[in-house]
């Protein structure tokens, strides 16, 4: 029977009495957490990824139109690979809040549209083709 090299009388916490393959490693590691790049702009209106002009959405669209991260990355050059990681992660650990902001903010176009159409800013049949366009059914919305 092979020993896993533990000694009578030797305490857990006397690394000279393990063996090297059970002491701790000595290299640290920051494992605190890092904050999530995003940030609320327009005055609370929209999330925007990392100072940029990016926003939530459209970085976690790319994500479910299947982009990997490192294709956004590359269409997001100053966004970096990091950071589009942590965006995820953040989306995957909260897609109902997500998931909410984002039909918000949908309902919040669509009124914003509407009253462009009434004060006459934005001609009807732009509008129409504007929803007629759109997706019915949104990621978000399954």
């Amino acid at each position: 029977i092979l020993s896993c090299g533990t000694n009578a009388g030797a305490s857990m916490t006397d690394t000279n009495a393990r063996p090297n393959y059970l002491r701790p490693l000595e290299t640290e590691l920051d494992l605190s957490p890092h904050p999530v790049p995003l940030y609320w702009a327009e005055g609370g209106q929209v999330v925007r990824v990392c100072s940029t002009r990016i926003s939530l959405e459209h970085l976690i669209t790319q994500y479910h139109l299947g982009y990997t991260p490192q294709m956004i990355a590359e269409s997001c050059p100053t966004v970096g690979l990091a950071n589009v990681f942590s965006v995820i992660a953040y989306y995957l650990h909260n897609k109902e809040a997500v998931h909410a902001y984002f039909r918000e903010s949908d309902e919040r176009s669509d009124e914003i549209g509407q009253r462009l159409v009434e004060a006459g800013i934005t001609p009807k049949d732009n509008y129409e083709a504007y929803l007629a366009g759109r997706p019915t059914r949104r990621f978000y919305d399954e």
